[in-house]
């Protein structure tokens, strides 16, 4: 008998959602609505086209599909869709950056270690 991973989505945050203040995620957290202050999660973060977070993010992996104004560290991957926007500096193992995005920032990218 083999074991499933199971993946814990610990916060979805809908498009009619406003947040004021820093959020902290233990797991998986999607976000559709708008966070002014920082995001911290402990495993990945999806941003949707209409999620805008005005604050620093940090999770293990991130897709940003909406528009972040802030500082971006990420553990592992991060991808920047088509349509997305980052105002703030990016630190991430490895960096996908589609055509469209908007990236206004320095990037350093880790060593694997």
């Amino acid at each position: 008998m083999t074991k499933k991973n199971k993946i814990t989505i610990g916060t979805i945050i809908g498009s009619g959602c406003r947040i004021q203040g820093d959020l902290t995620v233990n797991g998986i957290a999607i976000i559709n609505g708008k966070i002014t202050g920082n995001l911290t999660a402990t495993g990945f973060v999806r941003l949707a086209e209409s999620a805008i977070v005005k604050g620093n993010l940090t999770a293990e992996s991130a897709k940003i599909y909406g528009e972040v104004s802030g500082n971006l560290k990420v553990k592992n991957r991060v991808e920047l869709g088509k349509n997305s926007r980052l105002g703030g500096d990016l630190i991430a193992k490895r960096l996908r950056i589609e055509d469209g995005a908007f990236f206004d920032g320095k990037c350093d990218l880790l060593d694997d270690e």
